[in-house]
């Protein structure tokens, strides 16, 4: 496996709904380190890591509840499935 790095996004600003953040800092627990360890390396890059801080750096159409440069705790969720 390769080794850890950062990077930047090159896609355009967010859709509808999306928040883009810069994110600061991040920890890695030892439940991230395991699945890193298990990632098939035909489904990376994978961002690794759940408990990250950051600053918006733009919002999608319809994105009312924060704004750029608000800072926070982000929460990943996983998109919804059609019922």
């Amino acid at each position: 496996m390769a080794p850890s790095s950062s990077g930047t996004s090159s896609r355009e600003g967010p859709l509808v709904g999306e928040v883009r953040v810069r994110i600061t800092a991040a920890g890695l627990c030892h439940t991230d380190l395991s699945a890193r360890a298990a990632w098939p390396a035909q489904l990376s890059p994978m961002v690794f890591g759940h408990e990250e801080t950051g600053t918006v750096e733009a919002v999608g159409a319809g994105v009312t509840s924060v704004a750029p440069s608000d800072t926070g705790l982000p929460h990943m969720q996983q998109p919804r499935r059609p019922r």
